[in-house]
């Protein structure tokens, strides 16, 4: 699994080009892309960045759709939000939304605390 991250400082199109070349070399299995949550309010060490070197909201959206079409052009599939599964992955687990299988099944979701509305447990009383 590998977690991604879009928007840091000094980020560029050709950066993120480089970057997913090589983790599309690795193949793996699963991937999120998660946009950098500039916070110095928040997060006190981040006031030590150049808030003048992140990429604007609209550099952010290119680098997010650089990310994207290059893990679709690689065979990843769009799992949703920020996620992305290797085809193999994908297809194996589709099984998890059409046979309302428990999530332990599908090494996808395992530990992600999903479940499919059969395999939570409900209080039928309410």
């Amino acid at each position: 699994n590998y977690d991604l991250i879009y928007g840091l400082p000094k980020q560029t199109v050709a950066t993120v080009s480089a970057t997913v070349a090589r983790i599309v070399e690795a193949r793996p299995d699963r991937l999120a892309v998660y946009g950098f949550a500039y916070v110095p309010w928040l997060h006190g060490h981040q006031k030590k960045l150049d808030a003048s070197a992140l990429p604007s909201a609209e550099a952010r959206l290119e680098l997010l759709a650089t990310y994207r079409e290059a893990l679709l052009s690689a065979g990843y599939v769009d799992i949703g939000i920020d996620h992305f599964a290797g085809f193999d992955v994908a297809y194996k687990c589709e099984h998890v939304k059409q046979l309302d299988t428990p999530s332990g099944s599908c090494p996808l979701f395992r530990g992600s605390g999903f479940a499919p509305p059969a395999a939570r447990n409900f209080n039928k009383s309410e």
